[in-house]
């Protein structure tokens, strides 16, 4: 079993595709982008 859920799994797959220096837009009411922002932000 994996330690993961498919939403997680999902927001870090979105988060790699941001790169240094992107400018990224989301939507108020978009949880799972907004969550591989974040992830993007805080570790790359």
């Amino acid at each position: 079993m994996a330690d993961y859920t498919v939403a997680e799994l999902m927001a870090v797959c979105l988060a790699r595709e941001i790169k240094d220096g992107d400018r990224v837009l989301q939507g108020l009411y978009s949880p799972l982008p907004m969550m591989a922002c974040l992830l993007a932000k805080n570790f790359h």
